[in-house]
C-alpha cells in the first residue's frame, strides 16, 4: 500500500463508514420505493447520494477519525475525475428514468458499481472490487 492510499484510508475510515451510508441510502430509496412510488424512490437515491460524503465525513469525525489529505496526494485527483465522471453519469440514469422508471435503479447500480472499482486503487483494498462487480451485476 503507497503512503498516499495509508493517508486516504486513515483520513476516510478505510471508506467504511461510506460503504454503510451508501447502504442505508440504497435501503432507503427502496423502502420509499415499496411504500410511495419509483419517483420518490429516485429523489431519494439522489438527494440521499449527495448526501453520502458530508454524512460519512461527520460520522468519522464523531468517531475519532482523524486524518489530514497533503495536496500532494496523487489519489486526490482520482477521486475528484472519478466523482465528476459519476455525476456526469447519474445524468444520464435520471435521463433514462423518465422513459422506465426501474432503468434509473439498474443503471445507478452499474454507476456506483464502477465507482467503487476506482476505489480499490484510491483505497488498496480489493474489497471495492468486489463490491462494484456485485453491484454492476
Amino acid at each position: 500500500m503507497t503512503k498516499d492510499q495509508l493517508e486516504m484510508n486513515k483520513s476516510h475510515n478505510h471508506g467504511a463508514t461510506g460503504i454503510i451510508v451508501s447502504g442505508i441510502m440504497w435501503l432507503t430509496a427502496s423502502i420509499v420505493a415499496f411504500n410511495y412510488s419509483s419517483k420518490s424512490a429516485i429523489s431519494t437515491l439522489l438527494i440521499g447520494g449527495a448526501l453520502i460524503h458530508p454524512i460519512s465525513t461527520a460520522i468519522n469525525k464523531l468517531i475519532g477519525v482523524k486524518g489530514k489529505i497533503e495536496k500532494s496526494n496523487t489519489l486526490v485527483g482520482l477521486a475528484l475525475e472519478g466523482t465528476i465522471f459519476m455525476l456526469m453519469c447519474i445524468l444520464l440514469a435520471y435521463g433514462l428514468s423518465l422513459q422506465r422508471a426501474e432503468w434509473f435503479f439498474s443503471g445507478m447500480l452499474m454507476i456506483i458499481g464502477g465507482r467503487y472499482l476506482t476505489f480499490n486503487t484510491i483505497f488498496g483494498k480489493r474489497l471495492f472490487w468486489a463490491l462494484g462487480a456485485t453491484l454492476g451485476l
